[in-house]
């Protein structure tokens, strides 16, 4: 096919092409599909495809044969357009309206063509940056020993009125406008006072075992049943039981449950683990500070299709995450008090940063020669299979997943290309 084509740089990524095919070929492509609708018609009398065309014609949608023929003209001079301009394309919009187009003359249309993202990097080794790592004090440790005693704690009887954070055996009979509502009701429940709706939480408290109550209050602007939104109820409440949390003492018995002698051995081991942790968090947060400069220092070019589809696949997995718990997209804005578009230009936002970051590590680890062998693969995936408890044939069918190892050979060069930032990079070390 020949075609004549105007080629205009509209960005980094994007090239706007004026295509032009002659009307000699229109007409020749538009009279190959009459030939092919002719062949296919049935006319009564005749075998399909032998009667005399002028007949069979006026058995054929003429406009619709002349607009597929220019539609596949369109196609097949865009291919010949962008294999003549040595363009490799991410996506394309074509602007043709085969009804315009006037019997007799050219095709003419125009196409914008997005093409992939190019990275620039700038400087990404021996990158100035400051390491903080937390001291871990006194108040670190007792506040982790607290912390500890609250996981272990035990509920134990109590005598007179509920508090907060009590637990209590209960029975709440909820209604609104008289009408009893099960889902919101409970009978000889346990219920953590603090823990529930706060408004029907704060019925429960200051009752002992034995006493009842009739509470009113009001349903949450955004609850998760639209019908209870903002509703006033009325609720039944009577106490069972009343319990609360009994902490253990730092003694030499916590002490041996936690698997050491005694509390002096207990708070070196929490104390080794908290410093462990801060210098984990402290290696963390240089990593993303050095991936952060060196996306910062690079130059990146991505077509913005490439962002629009990304937050549209993100955007359809969170409704779908959100059906499954019995919520729509609008339930899900009302919560986060946000707006649709608020919502769009969030994600695109995300999504853009997430992709620069994304191909500015790629890049570098084709600069820098960072590859990950088959062997890490092998070794990240069956680390993987043992977590998640799979057995050797799950195991194995998951190494030959060419998918999975796909995503484990990004994560892992990921991985490598932080490790050579890092290890590149002029680093002081400061304690907060």
């Amino acid at each position: 096919m020949s075609v004549q084509v105007a080629r205009r740089e509209l960005d980094h990524c994007s090239v706007e092409l004026k295509i032009e095919v002659p009307a000699e070929q229109v007409q020749q492509a538009i009279e190959r599909e009459t030939q092919r609708a002719l062949k296919r018609v049935s006319v009564p009398g005749f075998r399909r495809g032998k009667a005399p065309r002028q007949m069979a014609q006026r058995y054929i949608d003429a406009e619709r044969v002349r607009e597929r023929a220019i539609e596949q003209t369109a196609i097949d001079a865009y291919t010949e357009a962008v294999r003549e301009s040595g363009l490799v394309p991410f996506g394309s919009k074509v602007d043709l309206d085969p009804g315009q187009y006037r019997a007799g003359e050219a095709l003419s249309f125009t196409a914008t063509v997005s093409l992939p993202p190019h990275v620039h990097l700038g400087q990404y080794e021996g990158l100035e940056v400051i390491r903080i790592v937390p001291e871990i004090t006194e108040a670190d440790v007792e506040r982790e020993i607290n912390r500890i005693r609250e996981v272990l704690a035990q509920w134990r009887p109590k005598e007179g009125p509920s508090a907060h954070g009590d637990r209590v055996r209960a029975t709440v009979i909820t209604t609104i406008d008289g009408e009893p509502i099960p889902t919101a009701s409970v009978e000889n429940a346990w219920l953590e006072i603090g823990s529930g709706i706060p408004a029907l939480d704060q019925g429960l408290i200051g009752l002992a075992v034995g006493e009842e109550r009739d509470y009113t209050f009001t349903f949450p602007g955004d609850d998760s049943h639209p019908e209870w939104r903002s509703r006033e109820a009325h609720a039944h409440i009577t106490i069972h039981e009343v319990s609360q949390r009994a902490l253990p003492e730092v003694d030499d018995a916590l002490a041996k449950q936690l698997g050491v002698e005694d509390p002096v051995a207990l708070r070196q081991r929490i104390r080794t683990s908290m410093e462990a942790q801060a210098r984990s968090l402290a290696d963390a947060e240089l990593r993303e500070e050095l991936l952060r400069r060196a996306v910062s220092n690079a130059t990146v070019h991505l077509p913005e299709e490439m962002v629009t589809r990304r937050v549209a696949e993100r955007t359809a997995d969170l409704v779908k995450q959100l059906e499954r718990h019995g919520l729509t997209l609008d339930d899900y804005l009302v919560r986060q008090q946000i707006t649709l578009h608020e919502m769009d230009s969030r994600l695109a936002e995300e999504t853009r940063r997430g992709i620069q970051q994304t191909l500015v590590l790629l890049e570098i680890a084709r600069a820098a020669q960072i590859t990950v062998e088959d062997a890490a693969i092998d070794a990240a995936i069956r680390d993987e299979a043992t977590q998640r408890g799979l057995d050797e044939k799950q195991t194995r069918r998951l190494l030959q997943d060419e998918e999975e190892r796909d995503r484990t050979r990004t994560s892992l060069l990921i991985r490598n290309v932080l490790e050579h930032l890092q290890s590149t990079a002029k680093i002081e070390e400061k304690t907060a």
